[in-house]
């Protein structure tokens, strides 16, 4: 009895695990890249990806012209390394388990630096030590949703003689369906976004005028990616925008 009760549960776990690879390939082999975001029939942002479908350049347009790029590299394990955008080059190192440790950014044409030092909670950063040419200069604060999205990344200076200055402060909250894409150029790599952001509101010191802040709403593919976005701002004086997400599937590859 003894034994036929362990092959039953060894029956078990092979047909789950066969069920969850079915799962797995039936995804990989239905996923879509998100290469372009446009409005009004214009293209706005948009996405290249290499062999194995990493994104490895980011371009937006104005007037049908690029206006600025983002160009991003990979290590051997298929982690992003380098990205280089606007005289700026942002490098990622990591913990043995894959989890970020550092994010430095440098601008050759000033030689300045800027650093930042990760600690976890459980398996989430919850803390970034920054530092500025060498120098410690402040600490970011992180709290996230049920889902592990960030809904809080807020930046304290310690160049003020006010305690607990915010320097930055990025403030969201999401949907439950599939976030297509990280944008770096709008999000901190630090910011986790498994779903796509239904309110966003990013707040810097240094900024002459309001924050930007506005809501989303999103229509969806029957996989659930986002085809459509709505985006509604808080204040009167800015106009609401539609934008279109345009897809295509992904590469097949020998990896898995």
């Amino acid at each position: 009895m003894k034994t036929y009760f362990c092959l039953l549960i060894a029956s078990l776990i092979f047909i789950l695990a066969c069920e969850k690879n079915e799962m797995i390939d039936s995804l990989d082999s239905s996923s879509k890249l998100l290469v372009a975001i446009k409005e009004n029939g214009k293209l706005i942002t948009e996405f290249k990806y290499d062999d194995l479908n990493r994104l490895i350049q980011l371009n937006n347009y104005h007037s049908d012209t690029i206006s600025y790029s983002e160009i991003y590299q990979y290590d051997s394990d298929n982690k992003l390394i380098k990205r280089t955008f606007g005289g700026f080059i942002e490098t990622y190192e990591y913990f043995s388990d894959s989890s970020l440790k550092t994010t430095i950014k440098y601008y050759n044409a000033t030689d300045k630096e800027w650093k930042i030092e990760y600690q976890y909670n459980e398996d989430k950063i919850s803390k970034g030590i920054t530092f500025f040419n060498g120098s410690e200069s402040g600490y970011i604060d992180y709290k996230y949703d049920s889902n592990g999205n960030t809904i809080e990344r807020t930046g304290y200076s310690n160049w003020s003689e006010q305690k607990d200055f915010i320097d930055k402060q990025y403030k969201l909250t999401y949907d439950n369906k599939i976030n297509p894409i990280k944008n770096l150029s709008v999000y901190p790599i630090d910011i986790v976004q498994n779903n796509n952001p239904t309110y966003f509101y990013h707040y810097m010191a240094i900024m002459s005028m309001y924050p930007p802040e506005y809501y989303s709403t999103y229509d969806y593919d029957t996989t659930g990616l986002p085809i459509k976005e709505y985006r509604v701002p808080t204040r009167e004086y800015h106009a609401s925008q539609t934008f279109d997400y345009e897809y295509i599937n992904k590469k097949k590859t020998n990896e898995r």
